[in-house]
């Protein structure tokens, strides 16, 4: 078994165990399953939160607000999924194994039909930057760095003869004043594919569904009974109106989410859905 599977084995599948009101549907990654509530709703809830008992339904549920019938052609779960993926620690962990075996074997990876370098960080971490970029970062020892804001991990080193420490992605893309947004939500893979300038705005629209959100889809929030969606774009707050379910106020914010940050927006549900 190679160590890609082993990681990948490692990792809990509860699909189609019931919790309370939750039957799952589904593993997005090690922390978060997709869930189908007795009520119909389809939600993203953490797996620790399913083992424990501390989430056995929904907040609609829970709060005995009513759901009314989702719209006809709006697929959830595919919504839902899809979402969820963004957050799926379980694909960078399988990518770790992969760099680790291929730093190893003293070969180079072939990523997106591009060719990698995987560059050993301190504590077990690897990365992996474009063959172009192998002498730039070789002679630095990088180490991994988990943002407290963003709670991404990125690699960070100090150069010789320097008493600042810098980030691999700022190293390579050279001294610019604007955000850089890893296309991939992965803050280790730093070829420059993957690396694109954003203004900061550009770059908070390119995350995961944050952790302390309650319904399951970016840009909702519950507010007197009933589901709201807002957004914020060039520091600035929008609200986009009150909605009877969870599905539109997330369409809602899709909508506008596109219209604010084109490629860069990481949407609910796939555009050929919404």
């Amino acid at each position: 078994m190679s160590s890609v599977e082993a990681a990948l084995n490692r990792l809990v599948d509860l699909s189609g165990r019931t919790f309370g009101s939750w039957t799952v549907l589904q593993r997005v990654d090690s922390r978060h399953h997709i869930c189908r509530c007795k009520c119909g709703s389809v939600w993203n809830v953490r797996t620790d939160s399913l083992k424990i008992g501390t989430s056995k339904q929904c907040q609609p549920c829970r709060k005995n607000i009513p759901l009314p019938e989702i719209a006809a052609g709006v697929d959830v779960t595919l919504g839902a999924a899809h979402l969820a993926m963004t957050t799926a620690t379980e694909e960078q962990d399988a990518m770790q194994a992969l760099w680790k075996e291929a730093f190893e074997a003293g070969e180079r990876l072939s990523v997106d039909g591009e060719t990698a370098v995987v560059v050993p960080l301190q504590k077990g971490f690897f990365s992996i930057v474009s063959e172009q970029d192998a002498e730039l970062v070789q002679y630095i020892s990088w180490r991994p760095y988990v943002s407290k804001r963003s709670r991404q991990t990125y690699v960070v080193g100090r150069p010789c003869g320097s008493q600042r420490y810098v980030r691999m992605h700022r190293l390579i893309v050279g001294d610019v004043e604007t955000d850089i947004d890893h296309i991939n939500l992965c803050a280790l893979d730093n070829r420059r594919t993957n690396l694109r300038l954003a203004s900061h705005s550009q770059n908070c629209a390119n995350v995961f569904l944050r952790r302390h959100n309650s319904t399951g889809y970016k840009g909702v929030v519950i507010q007197n009974g009933h589901y709201a969606a807002q957004i914020c774009a060039n520091g600035r707050n929008r609200r986009l109106g009150k909605f009877n379910s969870a599905v539109e106020a997330a369409l809602a914010y899709d909508l506008a989410a596109r219209e604010a940050f084109g490629s860069f927006a990481r949407t609910n549900f796939r555009e050929e859905v919404a």
